[in-house]
């Protein structure tokens, strides 16, 4: 009988703990010291260069440009802006700037730049005023329909008066427009685009009835007219002639004119009021 050859498994496995590497520890340690004391290094590097820009004589401001103000002064931006002849332009920051220029209720945009070495330049967009809203209080309405500030004495007093919304008909910017904010604003809006028919500067108020919708009263000479609601285009072109027609060729001195329905116009003389 032959007996059977046992093998001997190669591929067993050894129960000796594995040798560290050193050199490779000590390798990746030196490489590890070695980038945080590099960045390190460069983090005192840059806060001397800014240092050293950002209080060099050389990037102090000599000159300040305010572009595209009409109502405000160029000092108004600048005070605004909180800025100064002779500030440094490397360590003023952009954003802040133009946020407190922003922050003027007359500002609706505003961009500031630098011109090295010794300029900057800020570019203001105004707000335009189109109406006042009376609400008990006054405030002023721009050419978005917005409400931006309390009317105040030093604020154009040229522009329509409009009496009858209430402060629940007001909507915040971004919201939809209650339908009769949305009429007057509609109607101003399409009076600018017509400003030969009637001149904004000739009308005093702008009346609204939640019911009948909008009756304007001119400044001078003073009259009424009734719009009503919607067709402001052609309500105002057609009311051009009727006041061509009634003043020049009639010499009819006006009181009131119903324009509701454009296709059949009702003056009504002053006597006859």
């Amino acid at each position: 009988m032959v007996r059977k050859k046992v093998r001997k498994n190669r591929y067993k496995k050894s129960t000796a703990p594995a040798k560290t590497n050193l050199k490779k520890v000590f390798l990746r340690c030196f490489v590890g010291t070695g980038l945080l004391a590099g960045l390190a290094l460069f983090a005192v590097l840059s806060i001397l260069v800014y240092d050293v820009f950002t209080q060099s004589p050389y990037f102090n401001a000599k000159n300040i440009e305010i572009q595209g103000n009409s109502r405000l002064s160029a000092q108004d931006v600048l005070d605004q802006a909180g800025l100064n002849l002779g500030d440094n332009i490397l360590s003023v920051s952009l954003k802040k700037v133009q946020d407190s220029v922003t922050a003027h209720p007359w500002v609706a945009k505003a961009k500031v730049r630098r011109n090295l070495p010794d300029k900057m330049t800020i570019t203001v967009t105004e707000r335009e005023a189109i109406a006042v809203l009376d609400l008990g209080e006054a405030f002023l309405m721009d050419a978005q329909g917005e409400i931006f500030k309390r009317f105040e004495a030093a604020d154009p007093r040229d522009l329509p008066i409009i009496t009858g919304l209430k402060f629940s008909d007001i909507s915040v910017a971004g919201e939809k427009m209650s339908p009769v904010y949305e009429a007057v604003y509609e109607f101003l809006k399409v009076k600018k685009e017509y400003e030969w028919a009637l001149p904004c500067s000739s009308v005093a108020a702008i009346k609204v009835d939640r019911d009948m919708g909008l009756t304007l009263v001119s400044r001078e000479p003073e009259f009424a007219v009734r719009f009503g609601y919607g067709d402001y285009a052609n309500k105002l072109m057609r009311l051009n002639q009727v006041l061509l027609k009634c003043n020049k060729e009639q010499g009819i001195d006006v009181a009131l004119i119903d324009i509701v329905d454009v296709d059949r116009v009702v003056v009504r003389p002053r006597e006859e009021v």
